[in-house]
């Protein structure tokens, strides 16, 4: 259902080749942080797939060791709507 291109740095959903979700993200911090800056949903979709899409991403995430910085709107939303769980994933950045 969920794909990763690793060369664009997107994790989407793709309904005959039409894209519906897309999240994009740069690798940080000597590839060690995933900062998401951007969740592209087609207005014209009216299934709400993007919080499954977020878990098919951070789950990359997790898989590969890596924190997470979120950027975007979509992105903060849902991290400050599963502060407790994602706690361990969010990237702290040190005041040194």
């Amino acid at each position: 259902m969920f794909k990763h291109d690793l060369k664009s740095h997107n994790f989407y959903l793709n309904n005959d080749e039409i894209p519906e979700y897309r999240l994009h993200y740069n690798l940080i911090k000597g590839g060690k942080v995933m900062a998401i800056d951007h969740i592209f949903i087609n207005p014209e979709i009216k299934s709400n797939l993007v919080n499954e899409l977020i878990k098919f991403a951070l789950s990359y995430a997790r898989t590969n060791h890596l924190k997470v910085m979120p950027l975007g709107p979509t992105i903060l939303a849902y991290f400050q709507e599963n502060q407790l769980s994602l706690a361990n994933l969010v990237y702290k950045p040190s005041l040194r």
